[in-house]
């Protein structure tokens, strides 16, 4: 196939269609804007790890303020005090300060941080589409993949699907990052290697990837790797290799200061006694591949829309033999056998770098982006079947066609959000009836330096409770260093009622 300018020339639709299928993108977008609204209009405490990322945010800006290293500087409140971003990707809490300081600080850093984690989750199928066109895809394709971007649902978490990011979910701040980084990344390096030029975005979105989150980036690398073969041919290989490494090389310099602490230290990376083994180990090929055959991984709870359009964008990508079809097909195949993780290979693993401590179930979000890239395939091959009709109502009936498949999953979304903005509503209400726990907190802040303690999440901690918050929860909150287990605990330990209905892995 032809390309200029990085978009497939042989995919050039009118206006007319170009508007249609962009219309399709913002029906679940503009869903998402009014839905996800309570993450940004309820200013709360968090229940998860955004309590975290809100405290290094804040420990960011007070080191800026009072001349402290804004990269490495000690964080008091974690465990017995630690140097978090010494060890920990610290872009997206950076991000926040330096716009605090733009806007010259007139808006609050908690209101500040929940606008950008706003932003991020209803703007994503945006940054979907804009990078599936630069990767090649037709303007079909981009626009399915980017409507149906933010609709996946799945039981086994840490994934692209939003129970990673919202209050009641998990708090993956970096993560939300990492996931629009991943696409823009693959877009700009795909520049590179085809063109030879666009070297400065390639290296910023690679090394924002690496500051942002350094398991995505260990992804990206081999994902990298595959489209440097795709359309690879003899004529161009010198070029490819040249352009890769030179792109990676500064990526890498720029990035230095992160990821080179890591190599003397290695010894000390291990797996955390306080989490369970399948975090570290993931679950096998066996129950992976049932699970995303079953619909779990894309659709659980629901039925299996999205997982039917991923299954006709693998078989129209088999049959196509595009470079933008190779692209995802390689991509679903190698994150699908990272995703395997430990239990399919064993003693192999040991020969991945930094292996002692990868979280090998991180890598659903891998099989997540390869599978936003086949469902548009999914969404392509059906408006190809409509032949007989004239391009504009091709587009129309293909749009309504990939609407209505699209429906199930918009209302489980519903019905997933819905007790997300009750609980959140009910926690605001709790606090601010609640004139006992200010007084507390006040009197806290006026003590001398110590550690306070408000009970555990397994003893007595857990009854008091403001909504669904915890009394600890607002120690960590309003910066009051307590005595609390470590903080690399497993989620569900925090919140029983949060841990998602996994089924136990069963033997290979």
């Amino acid at each position: 196939m032809a390309e200029t300018g990085g978009v497939a020339s042989g995919d050039s639709p009118g206006r007319c269609v170009t508007a249609i299928f962009l219309l399709l993108v913002l029906i679940p977008t503009g869903y998402n804007v009014i839905a996800l609204l309570p993450e940004l209009l309820l200013p709360i405490p968090s229940l998860n790890d955004d309590a975290h990322h809100y405290l290094y945010v804040q420990r960011a800006s007070e080191a800026l303020a009072g001349g402290e290293n804004p990269i490495d500087h000690w964080v008091p409140e974690v465990e017995f005090g630690f140097p978090q971003f010494f060890y920990y990707q610290h872009l997206p809490h950076l991000a926040v300060v330096l716009l605090h300081r733009l806007l010259l600080k007139q808006m609050d850093l908690l209101t500040l941080f929940n606008l950008v984690r706003y932003l991020l989750l209803v703007g994503f199928p945006l940054t979907v589409y804009w990078s599936m066109r630069r990767l090649g895809f037709s303007v079909a394709a981009g626009a399915v993949a980017a409507a149906a971007s933010t609709l996946f649902s799945s039981n086994h978490g840490y994934g692209f699907e939003y129970g990673s990011y919202i209050w009641r979910g998990f708090g993956m701040y970096t993560q939300l990052w990492a996931m629009h980084l991943s696409f823009i990344t693959l877009a700009c390096l795909r520049r590179v290697l085809e063109r030879g030029t666009g070297y400065v975005a390639a290296v910023v979105a690679s090394s924002a990837l690496a500051l942002s989150h350094l398991v995505y980036t260990f992804m990206m690398a081999p994902a990298a790797l595959i489209l440097f073969l795709v359309g690879l041919n003899r004529a161009n290989a010198r070029p490819r290799v040249a352009r890769l490494a030179v792109t990676s090389a500064l990526a890498a310099v720029v990035t230095a200061y992160l990821w080179l602490p890591f190599l003397p230290f290695k010894a000390y990376l291990n797996a955390s006694p306080y989490l369970p083994r399948w975090r570290y180990d993931s679950f096998g090929a066996r129950d992976i591949l049932t699970w995303l055959v079953n619909g779990d991984v894309l659709d659980f709870g629901r039925l299996p829309v999205l997982t039917l359009l991923l299954a006709l964008g693998v078989a129209s990508a088999i049959v196509a033999r595009t470079g933008p079809a190779r692209l995802a097909l390689a991509l679903i195949s190698l994150m699908l056998a990272l995703y395997f993780g430990r239990p399919t290979w064993g003693r192999l693993v040991d020969l991945l770098p930094m292996h002692e401590g990868l979280p090998f179930h991180r890598f659903i979000g891998g099989v997540h982006l390869a599978a936003i890239l086949l469902v548009g395939l999914g969404g392509e091959w059906i408006r190809r079947q409509l032949t007989w009709l004239p391009d504009r109502w091709r587009a129309v009936v293909a749009g309504l066609v990939v609407l209505g498949l699209m429906v199930p999953a918009l209302w489980e979304r519903r019905g997933h959000y819905a007790p997300n903005a009750q609980w959140m509503e009910r926690t605001k209400k709790a606090l601010d009836a609640e004139k006992d726990a200010r007084t507390i907190l006040s009197a806290l802040k006026e003590l001398p330096p110590g550690r306070a303690y408000a009970g555990l999440r397994d003893n007595w901690g857990k009854t008091m409770s403001f909504g669904d918050l915890r009394f600890f929860n607002l120690l960590t909150f309003h910066r009051i260093v307590a005595v609390s287990p470590p903080l690399r605990e497993h989620l569900s330990e925090r919140r029983p009622d949060l841990a998602l209905r996994r089924p136990e892995p069963g033997p290979l």
